[in-house]
């Protein structure tokens, strides 16, 4: 329940300030003399408008406001960053002429009706029904001395609050021009709210009155237009939208049977915007599955297993689950661990596929009139055999780095470094290891989610 009088007076954001287009008031003073005027009753000082600037002065008590409209604007800004609060004009600017008297405004009204008087001391909305206005002439000129005055809402964003700032005039011109624009505005967007607007201060040459008539001078006039960014991105969707209607009545008038092209659209990225970007490649060689046959097929001893393993393995290219580029990588599993078996010696059993036939890893030997001459105190260094990658050193090696976790890594490239060092294995082994613990740091990361909901796992039965 509201209370009569009180409440129910509209809505109202806190006005923390003003957006003047003037100095501070100055005290009159007589022409001829110079000397400062006083009111004869009062005896207060007669003050008029300040001087016209070329820039606007914010007036706020608010020391935080302040501080980040100079930091956003400087101290002498001509253009202001601004938005509107309500949809329609009427409600962002208010006109009317109003008289003040020495206890404050007498009367508001619209040159025809009063909108409010002063009752005793207190300044009163005119309800119900319309109060005329007894002290207009026929030429619109009010003998109580009513001055034209407009009060342009505000929402500066610079601020960073919903508070109002006032931007208040008392000239004809200004009154006129911003009535204009916001009915402009509000007429080609539907309202004046959630619109990036800029409230700019511009010299203009007007009509004023002289002793002899009337003479143009310049004036710094209020102005109010759509931010240039919002501008450009509401021309482009209106281009593209007539774009698109004179594409329809074209194709509506085409032949039964016959396509024609459409128009080109230069400013039309709705394609660009729309076409997703191309998927990143998958790596099916760090996916859980893949991870879980290298294991598998690295860690097998017995051979009689083999074949099982790869049908096993070839299945999941048949399911889907696995890309045919893993066939080959496939058959390079199956060829280490007959390679491996062939190392150790070990003959395939009856009844597996028959493996490659592979040469054991044996040390090659110099004919004695090819060895180097080495002296009776110096001991001959080692020959390494050219095929140290199927020496069984090497071999088990990189099992064991393929079964490491990632913190034993370093410490297997620090053992072939002293396998090198000590002439045991070739230097190209020390970068052929790096290749082999950074694949194996590579297989431990995080795996990709898969596609398939399920699979089974490799494991040794």
């Amino acid at each position: 329940m509201g209370i009569k009088g009180l409440t129910g007076q509209g809505r109202s954001f806190d006005e923390i300030g003003k957006l003047r287009k003037g100095g501070p008031k100055q005290q009159l003073k007589d022409k001829e003399t110079g000397a400062p005027l006083f009111d004869s009753k009062t005896k207060q000082p007669l003050m008029g408008y300040g001087k016209d600037l070329d820039h606007f002065r914010f007036d706020s008590d608010d020391s935080d406001a302040t501080a980040k409209f100079r930091a956003a604007f400087g101290e002498a800004p001509q253009a202001v960053d601004v938005m509107l609060p309500y949809p329609t004009t009427e409600e962002n600017f208010m006109t009317a002429m109003e008289h003040y008297g020495a206890g404050g405004i007498e009367i508001r009204c619209d040159r025809e009706w009063k909108s409010g008087v002063r009752v005793g001391g207190r300044f009163m909305k005119c309800f119900p029904g319309k109060v005329a206005c007894e002290r207009r002439e026929d030429d619109d000129k009010c003998t109580a001395g009513c001055k034209e005055v407009g009060r342009l809402k505000l929402i500066i964003p610079a601020l960073e609050r919903f508070v109002y700032v006032t931007a208040e005039t008392h000239s004809i011109n200004d009154i006129v021009r911003l009535d204009k624009q916001l009915a402009d505005i509000e007429h080609h967007f539907g309202r004046l709210n959630g619109i990036p607007l800029v409230l700019t201060k511009r010299l203009v040459s007007v009509s004023t009155p002289n002793g002899k008539g009337r003479a143009r001078r310049p004036k710094w006039l209020l102005s109010l237009e759509v931010s240039p960014k919002w501008a450009r991105l509401q021309l482009q969707s209106r281009q593209n939208l007539a774009l698109s209607q004179a594409a329809i009545a074209q194709i509506g008038a085409a032949p039964q049977g016959q396509a024609m092209a459409l128009p080109p659209a230069p400013f039309d990225t709705t394609a660009q915007n729309l076409r997703p970007d191309p998927l990143p490649t998958y790596d099916f060689t760090r996916s859980e599955l893949w991870i879980s046959i290298a294991n598998a097929f690295h860690t097998l001893r017995d051979t009689r297993q083999l074949d099982a393993y790869q049908a096993k393995a070839l299945g999941y290219i048949d399911s889907g689950e696995l890309p045919e580029q893993a066939r080959g990588m496939i058959a390079n599993l199956v060829e280490h661990c007959w390679q491996r078996a062939a190392d150790r010696q070990t003959p395939a059993p009856a009844g597996t596929t028959a493996p490659r036939k592979l040469k054991p890893a044996v040390a090659s030997t110099q004919t004695p009139a090819a060895a180097p001459q080495q002296s009776a105190t110096t001991a001959p260094r080692p020959v390494i055999d050219h095929t140290w990658k199927k020496s069984q050193l090497w071999l088990d090696l990189r099992d064991e780095v393929m079964r490491a976790a990632i913190d034993e890594l370093a410490a297997y490239e620090k053992q072939v470094e002293k396998l090198i060092a000590d002439d045991e294995l070739p230097p190209a082994a020390g970068t052929e290891m790096s290749k082999l613990c950074n694949r194996r740091a590579s297989n431990l990361q995080p795996a990709r989610p898969q596609t398939v909901a399920a699979h089974a796992e490799v494991v040794n039965d």
